[in-house]
């Protein structure tokens, strides 16, 4: 019986320990996440005070961003937490009681739950900052916004700017760019790692109802 009791006590010390370095690896893996989103926020222009347009529907680039985090959560359970087969990952999908999810678990869902937090300060999306790592551009200059049909849903509108015989489709939210299409803005249009996507100025954008005005007195000027 006493010995009994010696080797639960021990497996009890096991686990306890194993949970404590578990909690040490998911605050390190929490850490180095939170220093590479700092870096790509700083490192990409997308998350400057320019307003966004995107070649792709913006509601794709949420769902490609949450798509990443799934992923990297996997990865995270497989080379963090060990749990590196199948029936270890589906451990973490099993229906427990309110009181009755191992703490390992839950800590593993708490890990995943900050990591989708972080989306949210990850403005205009996690994708559309990494796509901008490469900011090749394609086209900086003033031009129209014309209107180029409805977005998915009321939240987004789309239109498109022409150059040199050249047209680029974009998105961007309607309480940001509604006011603005058929007008004339400063834009800079950009090839990214995998998509085009568009910058247009703010301090621009107040004044965008003058440029036709002001473009019509230079010409009366020459």
């Amino acid at each position: 019986m006493k010995f009994k009791k010696i080797i639960a006590r021990k497996a009890e010390q096991e686990q306890s320990l194993n949970f404590t370095q578990l909690i040490i690896r998911s605050l390190l893996f929490l850490l180095g996440l939170a220093i590479f989103w700092i870096l790509l926020l700083i490192t990409s222009n997308v998350a400057k005070k320019e307003l966004f347009l995107s070649e792709i529907p913006i509601v794709y680039t949420w769902l490609i961003s949450l798509l990443l985090v799934i992923t990297l959560w996997f990865v995270y359970l497989i080379l963090i937490t060990g749990d590196n087969t199948l029936s270890k990952i589906l451990r973490n999908f099993k229906l427990y009681g309110t009181f009755g999810i191992p703490s390992d678990v839950g800590l593993k869902w708490w890990t995943v739950f900050i990591m989708i937090v972080c989306l949210y300060f990850s403005p205009p999306s996690l994708y559309s900052n990494i796509n901008a790592l490469y900011h090749g551009v394609i086209f900086e200059g003033k031009a129209i916004l014309s209107k180029d049909g409805r977005g998915r849903d009321n939240r987004f509108v789309r239109v498109s700017v022409e150059s040199r015989g050249e047209q680029y489709r974009f998105e961007g939210k309607t309480k940001q760019f509604g006011s603005l299409r058929n007008k004339e803005v400063h834009i800079t249009v950009y090839q990214g790692l995998f998509s085009k996507y568009a910058l247009v100025e703010p301090a621009v954008m107040f004044n965008s109802g003058n440029f036709l005005q002001e473009r019509r007195q230079e010409a009366d000027h020459r």
